[in-house]
C-alpha cells in the first residue's frame, strides 16, 4: 500500500502479486495438512458474493474488514485483485488486466472448494458474471486501437465465461 501511495506502481504490483501467490500457497498447504488458525476465518459460509469493483479506487470498507479479520475469501480476493488491476491500469496495461481475469476467477473457485466454503446455489456463478462484466466494462474504456487489439485476445474468453454462468 505504501508503494502505491508513493506512485511506484510497478513495485506495488510486485508486492500484491507476491501476497497473492503466498496466500494461494497457504491455502494449498492447508489442504495437505493442518489449517493455520488465521486461515479458518476464510472457511465461513459466504453471505455476500459481490463482484469485482474497479471503478471506485481503494475500497476502504473492504480494507477495514481485512484489518478486522472479518472478510470472506471472495471479499479478500476481490480486494487484492482490484489492487493488482489498479496498478496495471495506472501502468496503462488493460490487456494484462484482461489476461489475468480468467486465471483469477478459476483460482478463486478452486480456493472455495479447497477451503470447503459453503454458499447458496448460484452465488459463485453470480460473482463470476458480475466480475466478468466489470473487467469487460473497464477494458472498454481503453479505446485506442493498440489497446483494443491487445485486450480483445482475452475478452472473448471472458465474455464466453460470463455467458456460461
Amino acid at each position: 500500500f505504501v508503494l502505491e501511495m508513493l506512485g511506484v506502481y510497478e513495485e506495488a504490483l510486485v508486492q500484491y502479486d507476491e501476497l497473492d501467490a503466498l496466500f494461494t500457497q497457504f491455502i494449498l498447504n492447508s489442504n495437505l495438512g493442518e489449517t493455520p488458525s488465521w486461515l479458518t476465518q476464510f472457511q465461513s459460509p459466504l453471505d455476500s458474493w459481490d463482484g469485482l469493483c474497479l471503478s471506485s479506487g481503494v475500497n476502504l470498507k473492504e480494507r477495514s474488514k481485512i484489518e478486522n479479520n472479518s472478510v470472506s475469501i471472495l471479499q479478500f480476493r476481490n480486494y487484492l485483485f482490484s489492487r493488482q488491476c489498479a496498478m496495471l491500469l495506472f501502468a496503462n496495461k488493460p490487456s494484462e488486466v484482461a489476461e489475468r481475469t480468467l486465471p483469477f476467477l478459476h483460482n478463486c473457485i478452486r480456493e472455495l472448494s479447497l477451503l470447503d466454503v459453503t454458499y447458496p446455489q448460484g452465488a459463485v456463478a453470480c460473482w463470476v458474471f458480475l466480475s466478468c462484466i466489470e473487467i469487460l466494462h473497464t477494458c472498454e474504456n481503453y479505446t485506442e486501437s493498440n489497446h483494443v487489439e491487445q485486450y480483445s485476445r482475452y475478452t472473448a474468453g471472458i465474455w464466453a465465461y460470463a455467458r456460461q454462468k
